[in-house]
């Protein structure tokens, strides 16, 4: 199971080149009698925070909201027939926004980059 780790942190790219982001879990279909496959990729929304001490996962979803993130908070789900390939990083075959990915980074760029003086030209 040395993919897991090896997908674990890395950089999600979409079809376009563009940063969407890092793996935060890897889903896993067991079925007995045959070999474990990949299904999906998790990214963001508390993917990686659900496993901490539990007010510490609260604390995530919270900063989440407060960025503009309406809620239910989730992870985003990639299934694992949208990965092109693995290599030293995850590149994709659709975009970032298409797949959600920026949804974080659009919210605090319109809910807090946008109210600074002068960020928007």
């Amino acid at each position: 199971m040395d993919i897991l780790y090896d997908l674990m942190d890395q950089n999600l790219i979409d079809c376009n080149g563009e940063r969407g982001g890092r793996v935060d879990d890897v889903v896993v279909q067991d079925v007995f009698g045959r070999p474990p496959r990949i299904v999906a990729l998790l990214s963001g929304g508390g993917a990686k925070s659900r496993h901490l001490w539990r007010p510490l996962h609260r604390l995530s979803l919270w900063l989440h909201e407060v960025a503009g993130i309406p809620r239910p908070v989730e992870p985003v789900v990639i299934p694992w027939e949208e990965v092109a390939q693995v290599e030293n990083d995850v590149i994709l075959k659709r975009s970032a926004d298409d797949l959600g990915l920026n949804r974080l980074n659009h919210a605090v760029a319109e809910r807090l980059i946008g109210r600074i003086p002068g960020a928007n030209g």
